[in-house]
């Protein structure tokens, strides 16, 4: 788990300070956390563009796609395919339980004229709820209940809060 607030010896070469650029400044020295390249990301991405979202249904299935969701988005149940959900401007992400097999990254940036918010790029998770993949957020992370993530969990610029039976492993 790295979040902003981390000053642990082996994130002390990463900048976290919020920028969603991957840039350094002039005259800076060290690493940027890593941002997501956004023409890589959303060059054949499956866009959902309903404000105000919908419910994923009970029963997702990426195929391996990039899914973007601009305003954000609730489900539960199990999310299968291998691959990405994203949601931009600032919106979240909430589960309710189930398992997911697909990395989950919430940004701030918007997509293609969408603005940009600060603190709503989240994700949370509550119940019993599994994910295998990458949890990338902008803003914080939340797990309440029995949740387990197998994989990476990168909060940029917010906090990591668990609560409950909540496990973490790197995989």
């Amino acid at each position: 788990v790295i979040e902003s607030s981390d000053t642990s010896e082996s994130t002390l070469p990463f900048i976290v300070d919020g920028r969603i650029t991957s840039q350094l400044a002039t005259g800076e020295r060290g690493l940027v956390l890593p941002n997501p390249d956004r023409l890589q990301l959303f060059s054949e991405a499956v866009i959902h563009p309903e404000d105000p979202p919908l419910p994923l249904p009970s029963s997702f299935d990426t195929g391996g796609k990039v899914h973007v969701f601009p305003y954000g988005i609730t489900g539960g149940g199990d999310q299968t395919g291998g691959g990405v959900i994203v949601t931009t401007g600032g919106s979240s992400m909430r589960f309710g339980g189930g398992t997911i097999e697909a990395s989950l990254v919430a940004l701030r940036d918007g997509y293609e004229g969408q603005s940009s918010a600060s603190g709503g790029a989240t994700i949370s998770f509550q119940g019993h709820t599994t994910v295998r993949g990458l949890v990338y957020a902008h803003d914080g992370i939340a797990m309440q209940g029995n949740s387990t993530v197998q994989g990476l969990v990168l909060c940029y610029y917010g906090n990591f809060e668990s609560q409950g039976n909540s496990t973490v492993t790197l995989d």
